[in-house]
């Protein structure tokens, strides 16, 4: 679909017909029909919102300065190779500037590419090489002991090659820290002068500050709010599942986990504490799992019988268990120990070697 300014479509109408959830996502990606129009329009002939608003600050760090839609659009130029200061003459020739923004957009892709794929390398290398130097275990030592000493050079490598994760949870305070400064430092100043000089004039400003102060952090919020649910709402509806729980994750932090409360075997007692929890299930499965049962001989006999494949109990080999870490998902969650499931996948053939060794001892 084309669109033209002089169109005089509003902007709601323009969202419907695009099928994008705000103007500053159609701002954000990088079409050519509004990078087109916006480096030869004048700031006075562009919509209101793009210069005021939520839609004006466009991308800008946490408690950074805000960034206008002109410098969104500066870096997008930039990201394209294509020369911000001569971006009036480029957008004159308009076959010219379509060439020049879909070669600059695949040359940008092919480096984020190329630059993503060679970090990962280097970081897979830096793994590897460090668990090479793994320590033999004692040879007298139980599983628990190998798995535990496995365990902790794994976590030490790991956190010394790839760090520590950021905290991703997401807060409106955090994207409104400057705003929220500025208004917590001037009722502060007026709460500071109310303290040193008791009179009405002070106290009504300062009243009139703290109430002005409070409306102001509840429309933040209600706007953070409503933004982050378009955004949810736009990941379920292009049917982006990864990103749908991510941003509910980052919103809401990670689910605590816990044991949930159970009755006891007569029914009349609710058992709280994880000990008590613990026993009621194993007093259950063993009454599920050893029940006695009536087993008919005749039934047997007439199952048809196989030769048996002693190849089943040999223990995993090396090439085995190597096939079967290459076959885990990257991306899921870790379990207990900590550890990320590509750390596997890429620690090296030393690595290898001493899970095949731990898995055999299990075997045995």
């Amino acid at each position: 679909m084309k669109l033209r300014w002089h169109d005089k479509i509003p902007d709601m109408e323009v969202l419907d017909r695009t099928g994008i959830l705000s103007i500053h996502a159609m701002l954000r990606q990088v079409q050519l029909r509004w990078s087109g129009h916006l480096v030869r329009m004048d700031e006075e002939r562009l919509p209101k919102r793009l210069l005021c608003g939520d839609v004006a600050t466009g991308a800008r760090r946490q408690g950074g300065q805000k960034r206008h839609c002109k410098d969104t659009l500066k870096k997008s130029l930039k990201q394209l190779q294509i020369n911000p200061v001569t971006r009036e003459d480029l957008a004159q020739d308009r076959p010219a500037l379509r060439s020049s923004v879909k070669t600059g957009s695949a040359i940008y892709k092919a480096n984020r590419i190329a630059t993503a794929k060679a970090k990962r390398a280097a970081r897979n290398n830096q793994i590897t090489e460090k668990l090479e130097d793994l320590h033999a275990p004692v040879d007298n030592a139980t599983v628990e002991t190998r798995w535990w000493q496995l365990r902790n050079v794994i976590q030490s490598t790991t956190l010394d090659v790839l760090g520590r994760a950021r905290c991703q949870q997401q807060d409106w305070c955090d994207d409104n820290d400057t705003d929220i400064s500025n208004l917590l430092a001037e009722k502060n100043g007026l709460r500071k002068a109310y303290m040193d000089l008791w009179t009405d004039a002070t106290k009504a400003a300062f009243f009139r500050c703290q109430h002005h102060v409070q409306q102001r952090l509840w429309e933040m919020q209600d706007a953070w709010m409503i933004r982050k649910a378009e955004e949810i709402q736009g990941y379920a509806d292009r049917n982006e599942m990864k990103n749908f729980f991510k941003a509910i994750k980052a919103i809401y932090g990670p689910c605590i986990k816990g044991n949930a409360p159970l009755l006891s075997s007569d029914g009349t007692t609710l058992l709280t504490e994880n000990s008590q929890i613990l026993k009621r299930w194993a007093k259950h499965f063993e009454r599920v799992l050893n029940c006695s049962s009536a087993i008919s001989d005749d039934a047997i006999d007439r199952l048809p019988q196989v030769d048996k494949n002693n190849e089943l109990d040999l223990p995993p080999s090396l090439p085995e268990t190597i096939r079967a870490l290459q076959q885990i998902s990257s991306g899921k969650a870790w379990g207990s120990d900590a550890i990320p499931p590509e750390v596997y996948k890429h620690g090296g053939p030393r690595l290898m070697a001493e899970l095949t060794t731990l898995f055999q001892e299990l075997w045995r």
